[in-house]
């Protein structure tokens, strides 16, 4: 499964409000539903909520080579992004043909590399959301809420001028000069 695809509807009435992501993917994602995720030693965790704030809980496993995963052009993506320095913000309208996620992560992932341009790759690492992430969407708004020793960041999110959670970036020192 891909990361676009595990942010359609799983199951029907819930939606991803948090994904943690503890080392780097190189494929798909494994989805396997758990009663929780405490003590649970996976590549990471993702927790799903209804309208009633009932959660579910699943672990995640990397599923290298699987056949159904796309890379996607993330230069092409956000080659029109607005990059604002001083408040550490971006601004990405979003071009058809890309779904929200793939927008919120090439943006999130380039202003990191702009803010901190050090040697070590920027790697998404978690999202928190308060509503469902829509599939397509206008507009995608980011700002810096906190670095830590330029190395790890978190952003707060706007979609179409709505408030939808935060998202967070770690840099992969263990791979530099790959």
């Amino acid at each position: 499964m891909s990361l676009e695809d595990l942010f359609a509807e799983l199951v029907p009435g819930y939606f991803v409000s948090r994904l943690e992501i503890r080392s780097q993917a190189y494929g798909c994602i494994r989805v396997a539903w758990v009663e929780s995720v405490i003590g649970v030693d996976a590549f990471g965790r993702v927790a799903l909520k209804d309208s009633d704030g009932r959660e579910l809980c699943a672990v995640l496993s990397d599923s290298a080579g699987c056949p159904d995963c796309i890379p996607y052009d993330e230069e092409g993506l956000i080659a029109d992004a607005e990059f604002d320095a001083p408040q550490k913000a971006a601004l990405l309208s979003l071009p058809n043909g890309f779904s929200t996620i793939e927008g919120l992560v090439a943006l999130t992932k380039a202003l990191c590399i702009k803010l901190a341009p050090s040697p070590g790759k920027w790697l998404f690492v978690g999202i928190d959301l308060a509503a469902p992430l829509p599939p397509q969407c206008g507009r995608i708004q980011i700002q810096l809420i906190r670095m830590m020793k330029k190395q790890f960041a978190v952003f707060s999110c706007r979609i179409d001028g709505t408030d939808i959670g935060s998202i967070r970036f770690a840099k992969d020192l263990a791979h530099v000069g790959d």
